[in-house]
């Protein structure tokens, strides 16, 4: 869950994009783990929905290392991935996202990106965007 003040905006060859509205200072905490807001998913509940449903959870959701489906409920879905991120994902020791900071300041104005790689299993190491596991 964002606990920043965010905005969309569309962001070119990417779609929508998540931009900082105010200063992010370096190292603080934007987001933060919080499943009584946001939606978890099993792979065995993810196969019962029909293929529109389980399409925007694997387009705008993450996999965890426990094979679980963990699907932002707000504008954090829409954070873009970058080899060049200025946010840290940090885990708990099941390999659950708890929180993301910042790794350095982020002005307004600019876009908050992550490493996908470093938080989905079903991204794609070859390629600069997540590859969806359907």
């Amino acid at each position: 869950m964002l606990i920043v003040e965010t905005y969309l905006k569309e962001v070119s060859g990417k779609g929508i994009g998540l931009f900082a509205s105010k200063l992010i200072p370096k190292n603080a905490v934007y987001w933060v783990r919080n499943t009584d807001f946001d939606k978890i998913i099993s792979k065995t509940e993810l196969r019962s929905y029909p293929a529109l449903t389980s399409n925007f959870i694997t387009n705008y959701g993450f996999q965890e290392q426990s094979g679980i489906w963990y699907l932002c409920m707000d504008n954090a879905r829409f954070v873009n991935h970058s080899l060049n991120p200025n946010t840290f994902n940090r885990f708990n020791d099941t390999g659950e996202l708890i929180e993301c900071t910042t790794t350095k300041d982020i002005l307004p104005n600019e876009e908050i990106v992550c490493n996908y790689r470093k938080t989905c299993i079903t991204c794609d190491v070859d390629v600069d965007f997540v590859v969806a596991d359907s």
